[in-house]
């Protein structure tokens, strides 16, 4: 069935309105997620350059073409605006209207609105930038790697290719005759294809914020709030893999000394200090360049790969040394009570082969955490603000 070119615009009209309708209502039910707003209004703004592009004929010719396209622009610029806020960088708004800017300074010289296959062209080229100028931010997106980040750039750069292609006709079509914009089935075509790449676009966005929302959450579930190290869980999850892939595995875990009394001394709020203080150098330390954690309450655990027993050992005695001096710097209310704490550290190491079997590699990390365990229980028997390993190899 042969579709008349005014139906095909209104088919267009209808992706368009149906688009910005989903957007919006995205935005609604997810407030704090602004690049789904600004990418709704963008296409709002292209909703809203059709209309005044359909109505030719109806308005002087002149301002359809000016508002028509500026609208275009200015709908471009805020989709990639919404690219931009989603990926974290700079809005640079003043970028939103250089494009529509542009367009309004040409439009005053006769000649380029009598052109119109010069028209069609540098708005092809403008769009095409513009376009592509997004695909570019998305690339700096940081915490999406799915599905949605995929197709939203292969949907962006597909569209490029619909503006640059136009251009490329249009540049060598015969100028001699004219251009019919919207009587045109070609032109109409091209509209509807644009515009469904601009829908699957959305939807490739919305997937997007899924995606980090689902990434947002199972990083919430593997973290500790405290801290901000992995929690429990975030550490078996790393560990067991480390202890799949075989080598040299050594575990330690670390029990901050006679925390129940810094509690009760001076508080919970202290306690949190401390807490968050022994997080941080043991972030920063050599111990933190493993997999460490923090096990619930005042013990933590790092695992380190490939290094033998006497670099362990170091690491560990230099951690006991850089939180003792940390904490003998921690005051804390209106009389300034010191906070001193040390670190008792027990040790395992092993030599393993790789498997790929899980519950392998979780039977050996709990062997490495329980005879670790007895080893702290050995450095808290002698003293505390010491290391102790357990020198048997676990193969």
């Amino acid at each position: 069935m042969r579709l008349d070119p005014w139906t095909l615009w209104v088919i267009v009209t209808m992706v368009a309105v149906l688009a910005a309708i989903a957007m919006n209502l995205a935005w609604l039910a997810s407030p704090r997620e602004r690049s789904l707003a600004y990418w709704g209004m963008g296409v709002l703004f292209q909703v809203l350059g059709l209309v005044v592009i359909l109505l030719r004929g109806h308005l002087p010719e002149f301002w359809v073409i000016l508002i028509g396209n500026a609208l275009l622009f200015i709908s471009y610029g805020l989709m990639r605006v919404g690219v931009r806020q989603f990926a974290g960088l700079p809005l640079n708004w003043h970028q939103v209207l250089y494009a529509p800017a542009l367009w309004m300074a040409l439009c005053l010289f006769p000649a380029f609105i009598a052109s119109i296959h010069v028209r069609i062209c540098l708005f092809s080229l403008i769009a095409a930038t513009l376009l592509a100028l997004g695909a570019l931010d998305l690339e700096r997106v940081k915490d999406s790697r799915g599905i949605g980040r995929w197709g939203l750039r292969c949907t962006l750069v597909l569209m490029v290719g619909l503006h640059l292609a136009r251009a490329v006709l249009m540049w060598g079509a015969d100028s001699s005759h004219g251009v019919p914009i919207i009587s045109s089935s070609a032109a109409a075509w091209f509209g509807l294809t644009g515009m469904s790449g601009l829908l699957l676009a959305s939807f490739m966005l919305l997937l997007m914020v899924r995606e980090r929302s689902e990434f947002d959450l199972r990083r919430a579930a593997q973290v500790d709030e405290l801290t901000g190290l992995p929690n429990r869980r975030g550490f078996h999850e790393r560990a067991i893999a480390a202890c799949g892939g075989g080598g040299a595995i050594s575990v330690a875990l670390l029990d901050i000394d006679h925390f129940k009394q810094v509690n009760d001394r001076h508080g919970h709020a202290a306690g949190d200090r401390v807490l968050r203080a022994f997080g941080q150098v043991l972030d920063a330390s050599e111990l933190g360049r493993g997999v460490i954690g923090r096990m619930g309450g005042e013990e933590f655990a790092a695992l380190l790969h490939g290094l033998d027993p006497a670099t362990v050992r170091t690491r560990a005695e230099k951690f006991c040394a850089a939180f003792r001096d940390e904490s003998a710097r921690l005051t804390h209310g209106e009389g300034g009570a010191r906070l001193a704490a040390t670190v008792s550290i027990g040790i395992a190491h092993a030599q393993l082969q790789p498997t790929a079997a899980p519950a392998i590699a979780q039977a050996r990390l709990d062997l490495l955490l329980t005879r670790a365990d007895a080893a702290l229980y050995v450095a808290k028997a002698s003293g505390r603000d010491r290391v102790e390993a357990d020198d048997t190899r676990i193969a």
